[in-house]
């Protein structure tokens, strides 16, 4: 089961946005909306907006705890963009950009695996200890092959 937010025409760059849905990439839902309540940026703002809304209409439509949710898919892509123009030197005019994003946040059932009861059987521990190596040791192998090649 797939619970789909979509915003679109924010007026934020991708680039921007991108770089804040980097941060809460493997989080939980409700930690990232937490993280981004904590920034002051527009983009985050936008982000929380969208990730709540996703939220909201799990909880509202299919009854789901919002603890119980994970990220599918949390996706930014560019948006339509207006033409602008820019005073530039000798009275030419410079064009550029303003860019707006869509953000489509999908989210699903958290399928966490319970660990498995097994009865009577003990599983035995392995030590993964490394081996320490003295510097004593390395020298010694590397003035033993130096004399080997001569």
């Amino acid at each position: 089961m797939n619970i789909r937010a979509q915003h679109k025409y924010i007026k934020v760059s991708p680039k921007k946005l991108r770089f804040v849905a980097k941060s809460i990439k493997g989080l939980k839902p409700i930690d990232a909306m937490s993280k981004l309540q904590l920034s002051r940026t527009r983009s985050a703002f936008m982000l929380y907006k969208a990730i709540k809304s996703a939220v909201d209409n799990g909880v509202a439509v299919y009854k789901i705890s919002a603890d119980t949710l994970s990220f599918a898919e949390l996706k930014v892509d560019e948006g339509v963009y207006l033409r602008r123009i820019r005073a530039g030197a000798r009275g030419m005019a410079r064009p550029y950009h303003r860019r707006s994003s869509h953000i489509t946040v999908v989210l699903t059932l958290s399928s966490k695996k319970k660990p498995v009861k097994t009865a009577g059987i003990v599983e035995k521990q392995v030590d993964t200890k490394k081996k320490e190596v003295k510097k004593q040791d390395v020298e010694k192998k590397f003035k033993s092959e130096k004399t080997n090649k001569k």
